[in-house]
């Protein structure tokens, strides 16, 4: 057996196996993960606001109103994605919750197989792929700095069973494998497999813009290796340009009006710009290999990809745009890349020592480092998965972040919420007949007594009342405060 198809020490049937299993193994430990946290209902962040979106969409498939505010206004989070998980909703019947959590695991399904698909065509040889793709799986969940950042569009350990039924787990194994398409188009010399290029490209704009910058990078960096530089140079534009073209026609968002209108979510991206080696230290291991492989092999395409995210990521900082700070991620998935490229030439050229072939000791060493750098977010991981509260056993939409502006029309949402839509109160009509009151401003019940509330049972109302009594408790204390040194200055 030769050091192209197995580690030279590899040299019996047994340990041929154990070495192509290591991708399947860690890959179904993922998933065990993954499952257990769906099942388990542990959820947090933005998933009940991609919840409401579905929900509506389910309801309202081809004409849906905003979500969460009581406006005919679109909502931004109405992409390609969020219709395709309503859909499901709709023909079997789950609810927003289920259809989420079972996107969740099929976005890690297809994960797992886009990252061995892009791990063919961007680091060859095939046969090497199993290996590249256990070590490129390993340090994208594990091999990171101190206290990453808790956002979609990152995968580590510490946020991908949170993450994965986001949009962007979905618009990141979508581009994995549109890129693996075009780098395949380009070595081919295939132009008709430019025709599904075009519209995944734009189902990517749509559905998480950060994860185009990646695409729209890695097309561009593609013609550096290309026969010819400048024509591929100018087709990836092109298909930048159609994609948008394509994107644009989306009927349920103006992709126009977000991408030219106030962009919110700047201040909630900046500390894409905190301390960002600190959080990102462990993948700089992978420049020296990417110099010494482009050098070697005349392929830069890599190289330049990272260059060009690395300008964006500065143009972000620069201009005040921090939503470019998102692709700090892909950087680091491309020098990931490397490194494991690295590991696997290393380990397939170096000797055993005694009885332990030399993959044995590559893949130990690999996994002691990484779970030591990563053993804080394993632990967190591992508790909320575990004992996190379940935070929907039946779903009825409620959170404190949105209002329910259908309460009239589906009996399942609560009609209590003490938040009061913009719907105008009908003029007084000179009749004997009471005038109703408006939907969705019924009466508040009364407040529970004050008895411990078990943690599926969450009501906003106790929310609103701490915040009030904690305003109430500030302003005393102040109050207080100010008679205090009064009375010292007499």
């Amino acid at each position: 057996m030769t050091a192209d198809h197995a580690p030279r020490s590899t040299d019996d049937a047994l340990g041929d196996v154990l070495y192509r299993l290591r991708f399947a193994a860690l890959a179904g430990l993922v998933f065990i993960l993954v499952a257990v946290h769906a099942a388990h209902g542990h959820w947090i962040g933005d998933f009940w606001e991609h919840s409401a979106v579905v929900r509506e969409l389910a309801t309202h498939p081809l004409h849906p109103r905003h979500p969460l505010l009581v406006v005919d206004a679109p909502h931004p989070l109405a992409n390609p994605y969020a219709l395709l998980v309503a859909l499901f909703c709709r023909l079997t019947g789950a609810s927003a919750m289920i259809g989420l959590a079972v996107a969740g695991i099929v976005n890690l399904v297809m994960l797992l197989v886009a990252l061995r698909v892009f791990v063919r065509r961007f680091a060859p040889p095939p046969s090497q792929t199993d290996a590249v793709s256990f070590y490129l799986l390993l340090f994208m969940l594990l091999f990171w700095g101190i206290d990453p950042w808790d956002y979609s569009g990152f995968l580590h350990i510490n946020v991908i069973v949170h993450a994965l039924p986001y949009p962007s787990a979905f618009a990141f194994w979508l581009s994995l494998l549109l890129l693996a398409l075009n780098e395949k188009r380009i070595a081919g010399g295939a132009p008709r497999l430019l025709l599904p290029i075009v519209p995944l490209s734009a189902v990517v704009l749509l559905v998480h813009p950060p994860t185009f910058l990646f695409v729209a990078a890695g097309l561009v960096a593609m013609a550096a290796d290309a026969p010819r530089r400048l024509a591929e140079a100018l087709v990836a534009l092109l298909v930048l340009a159609a994609a948008a073209g394509v994107a644009l026609m989306w009927p349920y968002f103006s992709l126009w009006a977000l991408a030219t209108g106030a962009s919110e979510p700047n201040t909630r991206n900046m500390p894409m710009y905190s301390w960002p080696l600190l959080r990102t230290f462990p993948a700089l291991l992978g420049v020296p290999p990417l110099i010494v492989n482009g050098r070697r092999s005349g392929r830069w395409s890599v190289a330049a990809w990272v260059a060009i995210l690395f300008v964006i990521y500065l143009v972000g900082f620069a201009t005040g745009n921090y939503v470019f700070g998102r692709v700090i991620f892909f950087m680091v998935f491309l020098l990931q890349l490397e490194l494991a490229r690295f590991v696997v030439r290393r380990e397939s050229t170096s000797i055993g020592g005694g009885a332990w072939p030399a993959w044995i000791l590559w893949t130990g060493a690999a996994v002691a480092l990484c779970v030591t750098l990563s053993a804080r977010p394993l632990v967190r991981t591992a508790r909320d998965v575990r004992w996190g509260e379940r935070t929907g056993a039946e779903y009825a939409f409620c959170c404190a972040c949105c209002i329910c502006r259908r309460s009239a029309l589906s009996s399942d949402l609560p009609t209590w919420l003490p938040i009061k839509p913009p719907i105008a109160t009908p003029a007084p009509v000179a009749t004997s007949l009471p005038v109703p009151p408006p939907i969705c401003e019924p009466a508040r019940p009364p407040s529970p007594a004050p008895t411990s509330v078990p943690p599926s049972s969450f009501s906003p109302l106790p929310v609103f009342e701490q915040a009030a009594s904690d305003n109430a408790n500030t302003a005393g204390t102040s109050v207080l405060t100010i008679l205090i040194i009064c009375a010292f200055r007499r």
